[in-house]
């Protein structure tokens, strides 16, 4: 059973940790992705899509359930309603794909799908973790508070 999004808590220092290590399992999935395209591995492919079309979804769910609520706080609802628009986008594209496989043409797809899951982390870690270090989430009468991550190793 593959690796889900962290749900409970995560703006605890373990839960935080979880959360950016779901980005990089993502990008190790992605490079994944990349090669079953190359190599026309279909069943691999399929198994990735699949994957980004639970997990990642799951993800996607909680960051804007745990984390959208403190950027409106925090004055940047802007950057919430693109990183949403982006979740959505992601959840297309991942349907689009499997729609392509099934019809042999799936390269351009793939592709745009690709560069859009790096860019969306890429921009949550560098703007959105950042904007919302120090913030503070009431969950069930227990404040967490969001501290800043060094990159994974």
């Amino acid at each position: 059973m593959p690796p889900s999004a962290p749900s409970a808590q995560p703006f605890d220092e373990a839960g935080l940790t979880a959360w950016q290590a779901f980005h990089t399992l993502a990008l190790v999935r992605l490079t994944g992705l990349a090669n079953a395209l190359e190599t026309g591995d279909g069943r691999r492919m399929l198994e990735l899509l699949g994957w980004m079309a639970t997990a990642l979804v799951d993800h996607n769910l909680a960051e804007e359930r745990d984390f959208h609520p403190l950027l409106a706080e925090a004055d940047a609802g802007d950057l919430g309603r693109r990183l949403a628009e982006e979740h959505v986008e992601m959840l297309d594209l991942t349907r689009q794909w499997f729609a392509d496989v099934d019809h042999g043409a799936c390269a351009t797809t793939a592709s745009r799908l690709m560069d859009l899951v790096r860019r969306h982390m890429d921009l949550e870690e560098s703007l959105m973790l950042p904007l919302l270090q120090g913030r503070c989430l009431n969950l069930g009468g227990q404040v967490q508070v969001l501290r800043s991550l060094q990159s994974p190793t």
